[in-house]
């Protein structure tokens, strides 16, 4: 909200600036060419224009800004220069936070600015505050990306066990991905290791177990915690204990 407040006072301060001016300037020289027409409905006009334009040119420019820092930390990266790649990434961030792009048109841009700083993250153990936050606010917008959520799960780094948020984000993911086979064990596992035995982990265990992709030391593991959970008498071996952990 913070960031839509520094929008409009960007954009009121400028329009004050510009607008007031400019119409002082403009309106004596309509007046001849449109006489029937009045001065407050030209300076209103005016003003709207002005304050229209100005928020346009300040989201085109943050958001021309923000890809190009995503550029270069692509290349930093590629070049195994991370440090270089965090700083681009940081700027990015920077540019994102003066409040110049419109509030209700920077989707897109915070999805390509938290997904770049999530993924070099989690590939370069970048566990700070500001790229877990942006890991776990791109994981809960788009859970559905299960590369960045398998490494976020593997990770210990960045996962509290005792942070609201990160409970949150781990049940989101147990429910996204509950058909997923490869994401299963390590779901499993975080949950285990929360010692998590409401609804969702039951659920969650009894999906890992019906599809075979638990250890037999990770499906011990959860009749210790839950010794009522539905299972099977025997641990069979099938094409899916490759995901095994």
């Amino acid at each position: 909200m913070h960031l839509f407040f520094k929008h409009m006072a960007f954009r009121l301060w400028i329009t004050a600036g510009v607008g007031i001016p400019l119409a002082f300037i403009l309106i004596p020289k309509a007046n001849p060419v449109m006489p029937s027409s009045s001065p407050p409905v030209l300076y209103s006009f005016l003003i709207c224009l002005v304050f229209a334009l100005t928020g346009t040119g300040m989201h085109f420019i943050a958001v021309q800004c923000i890809k190009g820092f995503i550029r270069k930390a692509h290349k930093w990266e590629r070049s195994a220069r991370a440090d270089r790649c965090e700083t681009a990434l940081l700027k990015a961030l920077t540019v994102y936070n003066t409040g110049f792009l419109i509030p209700w048109k920077r989707k897109k841009t915070i999805k390509k600015l938290t997904g770049a700083m999530a993924r070099f993250a989690l590939a370069h153990d970048r566990n700070t505050p500001v790229f877990i936050k942006a890991t776990t606010y791109f994981l809960k917008k788009y859970p559905h990306e299960t590369d960045i959520a398998a490494q976020w799960l593997k990770k210990d780094a960045f996962f509290s066990l005792h942070d609201p948020e990160d409970a949150s984000l781990l049940t989101l993911l147990a429910r996204t991905h509950k058909d997923h086979y490869p994401l299963l064990p390590l779901l499993a596992h975080r949950f285990l290791t929360c010692q998590r035995c409401d609804f969702e982990a039951r659920c969650l265990y009894e999906s890992c177990i019906n599809a075979h992709v638990l250890s037999a030391a990770t499906h011990q593991k959860i009749l210790e915690l839950i010794p009522d959970i539905a299972h099977t008498d025997a641990f069979p071996i099938t094409p899916n204990n490759h995901f095994l952990i």
